[in-house]
C-alpha cells in the first residue's frame, strides 16, 4: 500500500470530509475500548486458569492412588490446561473452553459414555424392526460442541491414534 499512497490520496480527495473523519475517529475509539476490555478479560482468564489446582492421580473407592496398576498415572503437578493441551488437536484456548464448560470434577460422570451423553455428542439410533437410521445428536452447549468439533478435525489430521479414529 505504501507504493499506492499517492493514488489513495487522489482517490479520497473530495470524498472524505470532517464528518467522515469524525465517524472514523468514533470507530477507532470504540475499537481501542474493545481491545482494552479484551486485554483485561484475557488477564482475568489467565489468573483464573493459574489458580486451577494441579492434577492429582486418580483414587479408587478405597482411597488408593492408581500407582502399581496397568494404567499410566497422570503426571503430578501438571496443570489441567497443560494436560489437555497434550492431547492432539486440543490447544490452549480449547483446553480453557473445555475446563470452563465441563469443569474439573470428572467424578460426576461414572464413565466416558455418561460425559458424551451429557454433552449431547452421541447420536441416537432410530430403530423400527430391521430398519436402523442415525438420529441427531441433540441440542447442547454450543461452545463445548464447537470446540470439540474443531479439536476432532485437528486431531484427524495428525499421525496418532486419535487421527486414525
Amino acid at each position: 500500500m505504501r507504493g499506492k499512497r499517492a493514488a489513495l490520496v487522489q482517490a479520497l480527495t473530495g470524498r472524505f470530509d470532517d464528518h467522515h473523519a469524525e465517524l472514523a475517529r468514533l470507530l477507532l475509539d470504540h475499537l481501542d475500548a474493545l481491545t482494552t476490555q479484551i486485554d483485561r478479560l484475557t488477564a482475568r482468564i489467565e489468573a483464573l486458569i493459574g489458580a486451577v489446582p494441579a492434577a492429582q492421580p486418580p483414587q479408587d473407592k478405597a482411597g488408593h492412588t492408581g500407582e502399581g496398576t496397568h494404567q499410566q498415572a497422570a503426571p503430578v503437578g501438571l496443570p489441567a490446561v497443560d494436560r489437555l493441551d497434550e492431547v492432539p488437536g486440543i490447544g490452549g484456548k480449547a483446553a480453557q473452553v473445555i475446563i470452563a464448560e465441563i469443569g474439573l470434577d470428572m467424578g460426576q460422570f461414572p464413565t466416558a459414555a455418561h460425559l458424551v451423553s451429557w454433552a449431547k455428542l452421541s447420536p441416537r439410533t432410530i430403530q423400527s424392526g430391521a430398519t436402523h437410521r442415525a438420529g441427531t445428536t441433540g441440542k447442547a452447549n454450543p461452545y463445548l460442541k464447537g470446540v470439540l468439533g474443531e479439536a476432532a478435525a485437528a486431531a484427524a489430521k495428525t499421525n496418532t491414534f486419535l487421527g486414525e479414529r
